[in-house]
C-alpha cells in the first residue's frame, strides 16, 4: 500500500497514539504527529505539530494516516490534501457520505498541483 521507506505523518495522534506506537514498532517511519492545540507534546520520539503545514516545514512527508473521529475526518483529510501530502489514508468508521464525497472531490489532479492519493 505504501513504500517501505515512506515518511508518515499521523493525524489525530492523540486518539491514534497506540496505533502510532504499533506502527513504529513494526518499522514504519513515523516522523511526525499532528493534533491541533497539542504541538508542544510528543509521543516517544515523534514530535507533534498543530498543523500539517507545520509538520511539512520540518519533515519530508509521503503519507498521512488519519485516526480522527468521524466528525473530524473531513477537516483533517482536506488539510492534508491542501498541504500537498501525496497519499492520505483515512482509518475511521461512520464518516458521513457527503464528507467522503467532498474529500474525494478535492483529491483529483489539478493543473496547479500534484494530486493526493486517497486510501
Amino acid at each position: 500500500m505504501i513504500a517501505a521507506d515512506a515518511k508518515v505523518l499521523v493525524q489525530g495522534v492523540t486518539d491514534g497514539a497506540k496505533a502510532a506506537r504499533q506502527m513504529i514498532a513494526a518499522g514504519t517511519s513515523v516522523v511526525a504527529g499532528c493534533r491541533p492545540g497539542e504541538a508542544a507534546q510528543e509521543i516517544p520520539g515523534v514530535p507533534l505539530y498543530g498543523t500539517v503545514s507545520e509538520a511539512l516545514e520540518m519533515h519530508p512527508l509521503d503519507v498521512s494516516v488519519i485516526f480522527e473521529p468521524a466528525p473530524l475526518v473531513k477537516a483533517a483529510a482536506m488539510e492534508a490534501i491542501r498541504a500537498g501530502v501525496p497519499t492520505v489514508i483515512v482509518l475511521a468508521e461512520s464518516v458521513p457520505i457527503h464528507d467522503t464525497l467532498e474529500i474525494l472531490a478535492l483529491s483529483p489532479p489539478s493543473p496547479a498541483s500534484k494530486p493526493s492519493r486517497m486510501l
